[in-house]
């Protein structure tokens, strides 16, 4: 019974898992959107701040992407 009640208790947590997976990927995907939109103003913003760094901060952000 006790086993039982572990095997139980290890797919509810599971279950939990994916589920939290899934609303992260749904939130990421949204962050994608607003940072896809953002990304002409930021090109043209840092292009302004310092002309060097623009490249390697761009590759920056689409490697964390």
């Amino acid at each position: 019974y006790l086993q039982d009640d572990e095997q139980n208790q290890g797919q509810h947590g599971q279950s939990d898992r994916i589920q939290h997976v899934e609303s992260t990927t749904s939130f990421e995907k949204r962050n994608l959107t607003t940072l896809t939109r953002n990304d002409s103003n930021l090109d043209s913003l840092q292009t302004s701040l310092n002309p060097s760094t623009t490249s390697s901060t761009h590759l920056m952000t689409k490697s964390e992407i």
